[in-house]
């Protein structure tokens, strides 16, 4: 058991959780922090972003449906697989029945997955960057003492256009950015809550680094680290980058850090396209922040992106009613959970 767990059991403190809708940069942000020889990180883990974790009952209960990847979403985007990349962590089924054997709560079974991950990497921070822990930072805020949060925001049409590229239609992807993002600001009530803004990242990185290395309590520049290309334990290789889908991204967690993505929106999105999305809306029952708009339109200005207040004749049709996007969405998203060998109708949380 490392220093900081014998002096305080129960903070987390060393662990952090970021999270963000899909393309966000929280795969981006991982790799360049992975370069630190005091963190470690690796591919989406998967486990921060089940709310079953964060109630011990329901998480001994589940835990065969989380392990069998079958699990139930715990927001709009359906991620049935649990502690993924066990071979990249050094995790094993039986380890984490042990945890839980000698666990009462699930900030003791953290305690014990923490202690041995930074055991596993040699670092004194672990940093999971699975963009769907968005749906569960303000659980973890509240159930996991100390524990670090992270969001990354981004402004929504640039989110859309490169969830586009990836095979999502305009619907789904504004409903993702929408679902996810609202999700995450959910946490900013949390003492331990930081929010990295995509477009300062890229644009600014030695200024934001430095910032989230205080905030995490780790020494070294920002220069330093963007300039090294040595190799420490928390470093890793994302093996997705060999697929075809990537190469339709304008960059990958390799590439030197670019601004070429901000405002990208502008060639791809119609204004028809882009007046489509400021409707897409949370349904009621969506229990958020009465402060945190429902909208998408809105939230863009809540967070300080211009929004975009256009009409073209193109692609006019009312959010409320029937529109091919949105059953062209809902039907991808059964399709998902057909392959996965047992029936669950995803929810319906916008429109």
């Amino acid at each position: 058991m490392n220093k900081l767990s014998q002096e305080k059991p129960h903070s987390l403190s060393d662990l952090c959780i970021v999270g963000g809708c899909g393309s966000s940069g929280t795969t981006l942000l991982a790799h360049i922090v992975s370069k630190h020889e005091k963190i470690g990180s690796g591919p989406e883990f998967n486990c921060f972003n089940h709310h079953e974790l964060y109630d011990f009952d329901s998480f001994k209960n589940q835990l065969t449906h989380l392990q069998g990847g079958k699990a139930k979403p715990s927001g709009y985007v359906d991620v049935p697989v649990f502690m993924t990349f066990q071979e990249h962590y050094g995790i094993t089924h039986e380890l984490v029945d042990d945890w839980i054997s000698q666990s009462s709560s699930s900030i003791e079974f953290t305690c014990l997955l923490r202690d041995h991950l930074l055991d596993h990497f040699k670092c004194e921070i672990f940093f999971e960057k699975s963009p769907t822990n968005a749906y569960c930072l303000n659980a973890a805020g509240k159930v996991l003492n100390d524990v670090k949060l992270v969001h990354m925001v981004r402004d929504g049409r640039d989110v859309v256009s490169s969830l586009m590229n990836r095979g999502w239609n305009l619907f789904g992807a504004g409903t993702r950015w929408l679902y996810d993002t609202v999700q995450g600001l959910e946490a900013r009530n949390s003492p331990n809550y930081m929010e990295l803004r995509y477009e300062e990242f890229v644009s600014k990185p030695d200024n934001v680094l430095n910032e989230l290395f205080s905030y995490l309590n780790v020494s070294q520049t920002a220069n330093d680290l963007l300039n090294s290309n040595k190799e420490v334990p928390g470093s890793y290789y994302e093996e997705w980058t060999e697929r075809s889908e990537p190469k339709a991204w304008n960059q990958t967690p390799s590439d030197p850090i670019s601004t070429k993505s901000i405002g990208k929106y502008k060639e791809k999105l119609t204004k028809g396209e882009l007046n489509y999305l400021n409707k897409i809306k949370l349904k009621r029952r969506v229990d958020i922040n009465p402060d945190t708009p429902r909208s998408f339109g809105e939230l863009l200005e809540y967070l300080a992106y211009p929004r975009s207040i256009q009409q073209d004749s193109r692609i006019e049709f009312n959010t409320i009613t029937f529109n091919p996007y949105k059953l062209a969405d809902y039907l991808r998203r059964v399709h998902r959970f057909h392959n996965r060998n047992y029936w669950h109708l995803p929810q319906i949380y916008t429109y």
